[in-house]
């Protein structure tokens, strides 16, 4: 069974995260894992996510 990439991405970074001492590079790997987050809540529901698009008022 292959496992989602995005999933593999999020694993990865959050080791890293806990590998480095740098706070900025914390903050910056953090922040990416965000993303990676938001990126599986469009794919769970992309209806909701087309809804939001036109939204732009």
């Amino acid at each position: 069974m292959s496992e989602d990439p995005l999933s593999i991405v999020k694993q990865q970074l959050n080791d890293a995260i806990e590998e480095v001492d740098d706070s900025e590079v914390r903050f910056k790997l953090r922040t990416a894992s965000q993303y990676i987050d938001v990126a599986n809540q469009q794919k769970a529901d992309p209806a909701e996510t087309a809804e939001g698009a036109g939204s732009d008022d």
